[in-house]
């Protein structure tokens, strides 16, 4: 014998569940007794992250002392660009035909580190070669801040190819106190 159930049982015994399973639900939500249905639980508090070890070198005065000098922290400066412009623009984004392109780029320079820096020079290349780009940004970049940087320039492209264009930073401490301390001691960003 076959038991077949009908298609109003089908539609009962799915509302049975259903409601089974809602009402479980409202149960396992509420234990804690009325009123507390939904209410968040407390989140944990997490001790506060500690200062990074400064990183320490010695170093010898004009005088022949020696003494131990604390060094800044932070991640190293660094170029971050927001924008680039090419005219005429390039083929499927990325690639160059042959012809002079003017190109515009902008960012900012980023000093996450906290003491100041003194920018040095900024420094782009198209394809691998320098590229004598006009630069636009300011000497100074304080502690834990950025100063707006503007890049541009024309580009000779002889064939088609991938538009490669980097940047790079040079860069020094503003106090010469920290100029035996190099970049040692930054964390580098990828």
């Amino acid at each position: 014998m076959t038991l077949v159930a009908s298609p109003r049982w089908r539609v009962a015994i799915a509302l049975v569940l259903l409601v089974g399973g809602l009402a479980a639900g409202a149960l396992l939500v509420s234990r804690d007794g009325p009123g507390d249905a939904g209410a968040a639980l407390p989140r944990p508090v997490l001790p506060a992250a500690p200062e990074p070890t400064p990183f320490r070198t010695v170093v010898t005065d004009p005088g022949g002392a020696r003494h131990t000098q604390v060094c800044p922290f932070g991640v190293e400066p660094e170029i971050q660009l927001g924008r680039a412009d090419f005219t005429p623009q390039l083929v499927d984004a990325m690639t160059f035909r042959a012809g002079r392109y003017r190109i515009g780029m902008s960012g900012v320079v980023a000093n996450d580190t906290n003491a100041a820096i003194v920018v040095t020079a900024v420094h782009a290349t198209v394809q691998g070669a320098p590229w004598p780009a006009a630069v636009s940004v300011p000497r100074i970049v304080a502690a834990h801040d950025s100063v707006p940087l503007v890049i541009e320039g024309t580009y000779d492209s002889a064939k088609p190819q991938r538009a490669v264009v980097q940047t790079h930073l040079s860069w020094k401490w503003q106090d010469p106190a920290f100029q035996p301390c190099g970049r040692e001691g930054l964390i580098e960003d990828d």
